[in-house]
């Protein structure tokens, strides 16, 4: 599992060498793409996100992955419209258990636009399912739209 988390925030550093001058970084939040700070790269009319974030304490650490693909649909110099399809992962580690494991995916619509010349905001409306590999069970698999945001400097 280490060689994986590892493998993948190298693919992470990997995409922010290839990228040229559309890509941002910053913050974001919402169950298909997960939450935590975001990279984002839109070039003619596709795109990508990565996602990531690590927390934990004394017994526990969790870390969140996620990711999706971006087809445009319309984009103007301050505004895009696209349609995206995705999927999130939270591990959790426990000293006193073994990992747990949520796994998300959805798809839907989102519309970026630029509150000033480098700075971008992102609405997505997914329909999510989550916790599709249940541990349990009794455990269900839940189906909601819930909104998704970011925000992201483009450099």
């Amino acid at each position: 599992m280490k060689k994986i988390i590892i493998s993948l925030i190298l693919l992470i550093i990997c995409s922010l060498s290839w990228a040229e001058n559309t890509k941002g970084l910053g913050v974001a939040l919402g169950p298909v793409s997960a939450g935590g700070i975001s990279f984002r790269k839109i070039a003619d009319d596709t795109g990508h996100e990565f996602n990531y974030i690590g927390f934990g304490n004394n017994s526990s650490f969790t870390i969140v992955l996620g990711g999706k693909y971006l087809k445009l649909i319309n984009s103007t110099e301050s505004s895009r419209f696209y349609y995206f399809g995705g999927a999130s992962a939270l591990i959790e580690f426990s000293k006193n258990s073994e990992e747990d494991l949520f796994l998300n995916f959805g798809a839907g619509i989102g519309f970026e636009f630029s509150l000033r010349e480098h700075l971008r905001v992102s609405f997505d409306l997914p329909l999510s399912f989550i916790n599709v590999l249940p541990a349990e069970p009794n455990d269900t698999i839940i189906s909601i739209a819930i909104p998704e945001i970011g925000i992201r400097y483009y450099f």
